[in-house]
């Protein structure tokens, strides 16, 4: 099973998924993988239980499309804390 298979699967059968990408490191893939999930997901499904955080000075033509084209929500944090933060605030909301 490649990649994007198995995350389509995994978030079909999670109550929430949360996409992270941190500044360092290429965030190519980092949206190709989360458009061929939000391909597979019904609207409802991704506004509810997806969300994206990206740490700030993150930047990506793919990233900025979740939102527009699929409205995952889509956040971003300063630091491990506040990013423990928004997990967890995303958590209780669909859980």
């Amino acid at each position: 099973m490649d990649a994007a298979t198995q995350s389509v699967e995994f978030t079909k059968v999670s109550v929430a998924t949360v996409f992270i990408a941190p500044a360092m490191g290429d965030n190519l893939g980092v949206g190709i993988e989360i458009g061929s999930v939000c391909e597979h997901l019904s609207s409802q499904e991704l506004r509810e239980e997806v969300l994206f955080l990206g740490e700030q000075n993150v930047e990506s033509s793919m990233i900025d499309a979740i939102s527009d084209r699929w409205h995952v929500t889509v956040d971003e944090f300063d630091d491990f804390d506040g990013l423990y933060q928004a997990v967890k605030a995303h958590v209780r909301q669909v859980a």
